[in-house]
């Protein structure tokens, strides 16, 4: 797992998470820390598609540790922060070669299904 930091200054929208078709996590883990070590404090909101269509948003409130779920059919997804003092954000992301492997099985699996609906279909036929 690596780490992502991203600076949020005081009072200013920034967006943490932006996924726009490209197959991201379906759990983003965000931690929060003060350069004065005090809890952060703010709003986030997150903002899902139905495919494309667009859903309300959820506003609430930052805590230390969160963990926002994209979910499947979430093709267009955003989660931006505005905190009440400066901040900085960790984005704990999986390393490159877990999603690789994840749509390696991914590929393999439909590559499998497409070779048993032919074999099924041409017996069928028979």
């Amino acid at each position: 797992m690596r780490q992502i930091k991203i600076e949020c200054p005081k009072d200013t929208w920034v967006t943490l998470i932006s996924d726009y078709g490209n197959g991201s996590s379906h759990e983003h883990k965000i931690s929060f820390e003060t350069p004065d070590g005090k809890p952060v404090s703010g709003i986030y909101e997150e903002r899902r598609y139905f495919w494309i269509y667009p859903q309300a948003s959820t506003i609430g409130e930052l805590k230390n540790q969160m963990s926002f779920r994209r979910y499947w059919i979430n093709a267009i997804y955003t989660v931006r922060v505005r905190t009440n003092a400066d901040a900085f954000a960790y984005l704990h992301v999986p390393s490159k070669w877990v999603r690789i492997i994840v749509w390696g099985f991914i590929i393999i699996a439909v590559i499998i299904a497409i070779l048993f609906l032919s074999v099924f279909s041409s017996l069928i036929e028979q």
